[in-house]
């Protein structure tokens, strides 16, 4: 187990040693659940997005009353294409 310390900067931020960004595959935009336990800290690396465009557009219809609110198809549907673009971009 690897062990850092780490001064939290101005806005309470601090910045993830490069061995851990490395070891979890973390990436700018990635999120960490942190919560508490026994009077310790835990950080774990969360999925939010499925890099599979199908499991993603499936999460996203799943909860679209939360997701969608008051959008019209038309905005529906950009967001579609928008999803569906960032995947292709991500397996080149």
């Amino acid at each position: 187990m690897s062990e850092y310390t780490r001064k939290i900067n101005r806005g309470y931020q601090l910045t993830l040693p490069q061995s851990f960004r490395d070891a979890y595959h973390l990436q700018i935009g990635d999120y960490l659940r942190v919560h508490e336990d026994d009077g310790k800290l835990i950080i774990e690396p969360v999925n939010m997005v499925s890099k599979d465009p199908i499991a993603a557009l499936e999460a996203l219809f799943d909860s679209a009353s939360s997701n969608f609110g008051d959008l019209s198809e038309e905005e529906i549907m950009r967001l579609v294409h928008s999803e569906l673009k960032k995947s292709r971009k991500d397996k080149k």
